[in-house]
C-alpha cells in the first residue's frame, strides 16, 4: 500500500482542496459528541499553556486525487469527515470564517445535525472557552494515499477488523498528554511501543487483545451485568471514566505495596511515588502494585496499570517457566489446549480466568486452578455441538454465582475451587462420546496434554480423578 504519513494541524489541511465524496455526505455526530470535544479542548488549554504544545485528535484518511486534465489535486476524505466539520463549526462560532470544504449537504440528517450543533456551541460561550486561534493548537495524523482502492482497504482495516487497535491508539495518546514530565513521557512510550510493537506479530497477545478480552471484561462483567465490549465501552472505561483530580505524575492507588517491597527496599509510599522513572524501568512489571479492579487514574498510572497486566499475561501465556514444575504443566495445559486448538471463545474465558485469579492469589495453588478451569470449560465444549460468543456469558448466567465474583471476593483459593466443582456439569464418564470434530479435536489435546505428564490414562472424562493425579505428581518434585 502505497502511504505518506504527515503530521499537521487542520489550519494547515484546510489550505487544501478538501473534499467530502457523496458517499461520505451524512454528518452524524450530535450533541453528545460536540460537548465532549469541547470539554477536552478546554480541558487541554486549560492545562497547556507552551505554544508547542498540541491536542492530538486522532488520524485523518485522505484520498489524494490528480485531475487527469488539470493537474489540480484533490483530497477526498475518507475518514475524519465527522471531526473536521465540528471544528470547522466551532471555528465559524469564534472568527465567523469560512473554510473552503467542497461537501453538498443535501441530507435531512446532516443538516439537522449541522444546525443543532451549531446553536449548542452557540450556547456554550465559546469564546470564553476557547481561543480564536484554536485550529492551530490541534494535530492530525494526516494519512494520504493516491489509489482509492487502498484507501478504502486502509478505511476498512481501521474501522473493521483492526477497530480495536483503534482505542489502544486512542489510550495511548489521551493518557500521553497527561503526563507534564517529559523523561516520564519519552520512557511511558517507548515502554507502550515496544509492548504494542512485539505483540503486532502475534493475534493472540497483544495490548489490543488485552483491552477487550481481559482487563475490560475483568473489570466491568459483574454479576448478571454481562454483555460485549466495544470501542466506545473500551474508551468509556480506560478514558473517560478516569480519575482526573489527582496529580498525574504520582502514583495512586498503591493497594498490595508488600507486592513491591523488594524493588523499593521496602519504602514508604511516598518513596515510591517519587521513583516512577525507576519503577518504570523495572523488569518485574507483573509486581507492580495495582489491582485489576481499582480506579484508573489518567496519565502514568494507567501506564503503569497497563504494563502490569501486559507482563501478566506474557507471564502466564508466553514466557517458558522452565525452572518450575508446576507452571511447566499449567504451560502445557495451555499450550496442548488453548492455544490453538480451542474455539478462542473458549480460549480467552480461560486466560481471563487464569489472569482474575493470578491477581488474585499469585501462584498459590495455580496449577490446580487451571486444571479446575478446563474441567469447567471441557465440559462445556463436550456438552455442547456449537459455541457461539455468547456461549461464555450463558456458562457464568447459569453458575449459581459470577466466577469471576467469586474468585474476587474469595478468602481461600479452595474456596474457588469448590465453587468449580459445584457449578461443572457433569458427564457420564462411561458415555459413548465423539472423538470426531470439535469436541473430538478438544479430547485430543486433553489426552495428549496428559501425556506430556506421563499419566497412564484409562478415561479422559474421569477428570476429577485426573486433576488429583497431576497434583500429586507435581508436589513430590
Amino acid at each position: 500500500m502505497n502511504i505518506k504519513v504527515k503530521i499537521m494541524t487542520p489550519s494547515k489541511l484546510l489550505k487544501k482542496e478538501l473534499t467530502v465524496p457523496e458517499y461520505q455526505r451524512f454528518y452524524v455526530w450530535n450533541q453528545d459528541k460536540i460537548e465532549e470535544l469541547i470539554d477536552d479542548l478546554k480541558y487541554f488549554f486549560e492545562n497547556n499553556k507552551e505554544d508547542h504544545n498540541k491536542y492530538y485528535l486522532g488520524t485523518i484518511l485522505i484520498h489524494l486525487e490528480t485531475k487527469k486534465n488539470t493537474n489540480k489535486k484533490i483530497y477526498n476524505i475518507i475518514d475524519g469527515q465527522q471531526r473536521i466539520i465540528s471544528l470547522l463549526i466551532i471555528d465559524y462560532v469564534l472568527r465567523k470564517k469560512r473554510f473552503p470544504i467542497k461537501a453538498e449537504f443535501n441530507s435531512k440528517i446532516t443538516l439537522k445535525n449541522i444546525n443543532n450543533n451549531f446553536k449548542y456551541i452557540c450556547s456554550k460561550s465559546i469564546k470564553n472557552i476557547l481561543p480564536k486561534n484554536f485550529l492551530n493548537k490541534i494535530s492530525f495524523t494526516v494519512i494520504y494515499t493516491k489509489s482509492e482502492d487502498d484507501a478504502f482497504t486502509f478505511f476498512d482495516t481501521q474501522n473493521g477488523r483492526g477497530v480495536n487497535l483503534a482505542a489502544v491508539d486512542y489510550l495511548k495518546a489521551y493518557h500521553l498528554r497527561a503526563i507534564k514530565n517529559t523523561d516520564l513521557l519519552n520512557d511511558t512510550a517507548q515502554k507502550w511501543d515496544k509492548n504494542n510493537r512485539i505483540k503486532k506479530d502475534n493475534e493472540s497477545n497483544n495490548l489490543n487483545i488485552l483491552f477487550y478480552n481481559i482487563l475490560w471484561r475483568a473489570r466491568k462483567w459483574k454479576g448478571n451485568n454481562l454483555y460485549f465490549e466495544n470501542k466506545d465501552e473500551i474508551l468509556k472505561e480506560f478514558q473517560k471514566h478516569t480519575d482526573k483530580n489527582w496529580d498525574i505524575d504520582k502514583i495512586r492507588y498503591c493497594y498490595q505495596i508488600n507486592s513491591l517491597s523488594d524493588f523499593n527496599n521496602n519504602q514508604d509510599k511516598s518513596c515510591i511515588q517519587e521513583n516512577i522513572i525507576d519503577i518504570i524501568r523495572n523488569d518485574n512489571e507483573k509486581d507492580y502494585c495495582f489491582m485489576l479492579r481499582q480506579p484508573i487514574v489518567e496519565g502514568i498510572n494507567f501506564f503503569l496499570y497497563t504494563n502490569k497486566y501486559n507482563a501478566v499475561y506474557d507471564y502466564l501465556f508466553n514466557l517458558p517457566k522452565n525452572d518450575d514444575k508446576q507452571f511447566q504443566y499449567f504451560d502445557n495445559l495451555y499450550n496442548c489446549v488453548y492455544k490453538n486448538k480451542i474455539s478462542n471463545y473458549f480460549k480467552y474465558f480461560f486466560e481471563l480466568l487464569c489472569v482474575v485469579y493470578y491477581d488474585k492469589f499469585g501462584e498459590n495453588n495455580f496449577l490446580k486452578f487451571a486444571l479446575y478451569c478446563d474441567y469447567l470449560i471441557g465440559n462445556h465444549r463436550i456438552i455442547k455441538k456449537k459455541i457461539y460468543k455468547e456461549s461464555i456469558i450463558k456458562i457464568i448466567k447459569d453458575s449459581s454465582e459470577n466466577i469471576i465474583d467469586v474468585i474476587f471476593m474469595a478468602f481461600d483459593t479452595e474456596d474457588v475451587l469448590s465453587f468449580i466443582k459445584d457449578n461443572t456439569p457433569e458427564i457420564d464418564k462411561n458415555s459413548e462420546i465423539t472423538y470426531e470434530g470439535v469436541i473430538g479435536e478438544y479430547r485430543k489435546s486433553y489426552i495428549n496434554f496428559i501425556n506430556t505428564i506421563g499419566i497412564n490414562l484409562k478415561n479422559d472424562l474421569d477428570k476429577e480423578n485426573i486433576i488429583s493425579k497431576i497434583i500429586e505428581i507435581s508436589n513430590k518434585l
